[in-house]
């Protein structure tokens, strides 16, 4: 791949959950790596956070600086009329444009006149959250086959989701080149081989390891796992897993004084284990209920004989280990063990006993600032199916467990939140990379955690038992504190969304809450430009010119910023006016079809598209035209066209990105 000179640009490699992709993927760079032919790769993780395309071009531009030499001179060229926060908002064509194309086609060809090959590896595009930007993303793959003085291949991994399938179709359609490998049906027979040397491998490792003397495992042993692993689909997952359960040889204990699992196993009773409880199950589900079954109903202690009972978990113990376990499955994104342990208010003892029991299924770091993260995201559906995990009748119920996450949430933030959180001495606008700086300095991960999530937890909890004056208490203390965190973050766009999903929550349950809601609703709008800029300007400006009988002034008015004593000329109430704007010579302005933003063009070629909900930028565009031009939403909201009368011609652009269509 890295070396054919006729090859397609763009190589997809798609297979069903477990086939080893990722592992193919790494496998890949690494070589590469080592052949001084990787470029860049971006392993999307949807499980990590690591699953939005806005980071991806400016991912792959660091990496290419140093792995293409002079790659760094043109990207600087490229980018010199840019500051850092416009490449940021730039849609993902934009960035596509100018932080890789652009510096790539100026490299010049290598001294003999040969080109130089690089290779980019784009690892699970399926688990990429903003589904509507694969079909560009793939568009803009494929123009890389077109750069004349180096030679850049892409390698691509997938699941065959619709979206991903629908964006290698419009490949298709546009008649770009590009090859695909189908791995579940293609190589069936040499993944059974590559299995059954893995599980060989690995097991006769692990006797070694542990003095086993004799022939281990046996032939019919053998025979028997290699077949449960590959029927009816070969999957590594089960192989590797197989592996990690079998090779248990962490030291520590899980469990308490009460009971208590040895963790160090023998892995001759460990493989016995495996076997004897193997059943009718589906693959995935026969390797996750065997761990669990071990968890909760114990082993044999090493050092007593087969005859003695193993201990089982008792049933505060069996609470508390899936109480930690579905939080882990159930965050929006991972956090570390001193994260969760904060986020749930327990010790991080307790967590890191019970996790390192599931060292099969979750990637339990050696570093503690390192994410406790799930390995695949079949164990998730295992643990959270209507039928449980098989043992006990014991299940992940999503619901109740989103909603002890929103209560811990809260109670952090209780404790937590304050005004000027970040100790800034001055009341004016924050660059954005001191913003960075100081959300790192003085926001721990569970605060963070806990104002990006805890209404979407509460959304998805059960609707029936919601606690309201635990919700009233907080916000009745905290409303402007969490707002001022969300504008640190850089996340006050999340706002009005979460101000809406918590109204409809909190209608027929509180006339209190509800009317706040809407006041919010009205302060975000009037005031989130200023907001996001001077996050201070919460208890300045933006509390002090709301109107006098606002829900908003009547309950926070004593947190306003010390040196504002009184205010004359301030309404009473909210007015007519929602926003106002400011573009120099407005020329042609739209709204988009559900009202909820504004696209105006401004003479000289300017383009600028606002929220209604929040009054910020979201897009700024230049240069669109010489002079004039008209602007116009298509019916779905999802396109932007600029028309251009001088020149006849219309450009169509994603109202999300801002990217050329």
């Amino acid at each position: 791949m890295g070396n054919e000179v006729e090859t397609c640009g763009l190589f997809w490699m798609n297979g069903q959950a477990g086939t080893g992709k990722s592992t193919i993927s790494r496998t890949i760079c690494r070589r590469f790596a080592d052949e001084d032919i990787l470029g860049a790769s971006f392993f999307f993780r949807r499980a990590v956070g690591r699953d939005r395309s806005e980071r991806l071009f400016p991912t792959i531009a660091r990496q290419l600086v140093d792995t293409i030499p002079g790659f760094d001179s043109h990207l600087n060229k490229a980018m010199r009329n840019y500051e850092k926060a416009e490449i940021e908002a730039k849609g993902m064509m934009a960035q596509f444009e100018t932080l890789v194309f652009e510096p790539l086609s100026q490299i010049p060809k290598l001294g003999s006149g040969s080109l130089l090959t690089k290779v980019i590896v784009f690892d699970a595009l399926d688990e990429c959250s903003s589904t509507d930007d694969l079909g560009l993303l793939c568009e803009s793959l494929s123009k890389l086959r077109s750069l004349e003085s180096i030679r850049i291949r892409v390698f691509v991994t997938g699941r065959l989701v619709p979206e991903l399938a629908k964006a290698f179709e419009d490949l298709e359609r546009k008649e770009v080149k590009f090859r695909r490998l189908e791995l579940h049906s293609e190589f069936k027979e040499e993944t059974e081989r590559d299995i059954a040397v893995f599980l060989k491998r690995e097991l006769q490792g692990i006797g070694r390891k542990n003095g086993i003397q004799e022939e281990w495992p046996a032939a019919e042993h053998m025979r028997d796992l290699v077949s449960l692993a590959t029927s009816p689909s070969p999957l590594f997952i089960y192989a590797s897993t197989l592996c990690a359960f079998v090779d248990d040889g962490d030291s520590n204990q899980i469990g308490n004084g009460r009971s208590r699992i040895k963790h160090r196993k023998s892995p001759l009773k460990q493989l016995r284990l495996w076997l004897e409880k193997r059943h009718n199950a589906s693959q995935l589900d026969q390797i996750y209920r065997q761990i669990f079954y071990q968890i909760i109903f114990g082993t044999y202690d090493e050092i007593d004989d087969d005859e003695t009972e193993p201990i089982a978990l008792d049933g505060e113990d069996i609470e508390e280990f899936f109480d930690i376990l579905g939080s882990i499955c159930m965050l929006s994104y991972p956090l570390s063990i001193p994260g969760l342990a904060a986020l749930l208010r327990i010790d991080e003892f307790e967590v890191i006993r019970w996790v390192r029991g599931l060292h099969a299924v979750l990637n339990v770091p050696r570093e503690s600032q390192d994410p406790v993260e799930i390995l695949h995201k079949s164990f998730l559906d295992f643990v959270t199916s209507e039928n449980g995990i098989g043992i006990m009748n014991i299940r992940v119920d999503p619901q109740m467990v989103h909603g002890r996450l929103a209560s811990r949430c809260i109670q952090v933030m209780e404790s937590k939140l304050r005004k000027n959180i970040c100790e800034v001495d001055h009341f004016g606008s924050i660059d954005l990379e001191d913003m960075v700086d100081l959300s790192k300095k003085y926001l721990p991960s569970e605060v963070v955690y806990a104002c990006l999530n805890w209404i979407h937890h509460l959304s998805h909890s059960d609707q029936d038992v919601i606690n309201v004056t635990e919700i009233e208490r907080f916000l009745e203390c905290h409303l402007l504190h969490w707002i001022e965190v969300l504008a640190i973050l850089r996340e006050f766009a999340s706002v009005p969304e979460s101000i809406k999903a918590l109204r409809q929550l909190m209608m027929n349950r509180s006339t209190s809450l509800t009317m706040l809601s809407k006041d919010v609703e009205r302060f975000i709008s009037a005031y989130g430009s200023i907001i996001t800029t001077a996050p201070l300007q919460t208890y300045g400006s933006a509390l002090v010119f709301s109107p006098k009988k606002s829900q908003i002034r009547l309950r926070y008015w004593q947190q306003r910023l010390d040196f504002v004593q009184s205010v004359e000329g301030v309404e009473q109430s909210w007015g007519r006016c929602l926003h106002t704007f400011s573009s120099s010579y407005p020329y042609s302005a739209d709204f988009s079809p559900n009202g909820d933003r504004i696209a105006v063009a401004s003479l000289g070629g300017e383009e600028r598209v606002w929220s209604l909900a929040t009054g910020v930028c979201q897009h700024f565009i230049d240069n669109v035209c010489s002079w004039r031009h008209n602007i116009k939403w298509s019916p779905s909201g999802d396109q932007i066209a600029s028309l251009n009368p001088a020149k006849s011609t219309i450009q169509l652009r994603s109202a999300k990105t801002g990217s050329l269509q």
